[in-house]
């Protein structure tokens, strides 16, 4: 008897390190989901002046 409910506390245990370790794994991809879109944004913002400055050039030229 003593010997079942040892399994049970060791399965219960079993189930709370797993379901830590899976929210564990859950915020790493969001981590890193959320440094991903703070490329993206810093990335189009370095584009932002050089789509600016061709497309005032294009039109510099076109008026001429």
């Amino acid at each position: 008897m003593g010997f079942v409910i040892f399994l049970a506390i060791l399965a219960i245990v079993a189930v709370y390190a797993v379901g830590i370790y899976n929210g564990l794994v859950k915020l790493r991809e969001a981590v890193k989901q959320a440094w991903a879109n703070i490329d993206v944004l810093l990335v189009q913002r370095h584009d932002e002046p050089a789509s600016a400055t061709c497309s005032t050039s294009r039109r510099r030229w076109s008026a001429s």
